[in-house]
């Protein structure tokens, strides 16, 4: 399997095309929420947000023509899985990278969320090939 080199969330990736060098704009540690203290969040509200995962994952010998899937989940407090997106690739460079758009963050619950990263060989048995913490904040509004 390949070894996973960079798995990060973040508002923004910037390819550019001419160097094939990437940019990471805002990597997401932190997301918080003012909320009216008269006014209860909806335990399912999700915030109207573009974000993205990078991963780039490094071919091992044995990798060579596989056809690889990974996953993206994003688990609330509750241990919930609120996003989940599927990719699927092969390992026909010595690198590989895959830039993940998700629409929309949940924030109904404050904590902390899980980006968890999953990789297969296509039709195999999942693992997980990384962790992320992201914190969710409800700030009150005076």
């Amino acid at each position: 399997m390949p070894t996973l080199t960079l798995f990060a969330p973040c508002e923004r990736v910037i390819i550019e095309e001419g160097a094939n060098t990437v940019s990471l704009v805002a990597l997401l540690n932190d997301v918080n929420v003012t909320v009216t203290p008269s006014k209860k969040l909806p335990i399912d509200a999700v915030a109207a947000m573009r974000w993205y995962a990078l991963t780039i994952w490094n071919k091992t010998p044995s990798d060579q023509g596989k056809q690889l899937e990974q996953k993206i989940l994003l688990i609330d407090p509750s241990g919930q899985v609120k996003m989940e997106s599927t990719s699927s690739f092969e390992m026909t460079r010595d690198a590989h990278r895959m830039i993940g758009a998700l629409n929309g963050f949940p924030i109904g619950i404050a904590g902390a969320l899980e980006l968890r990263l999953m990789l297969r060989e296509a039709g195999g048995e999942w693992k997980q090939a990384a962790s992320y913490p992201l914190q969710v904040a409800h700030l009150t509004q005076q």
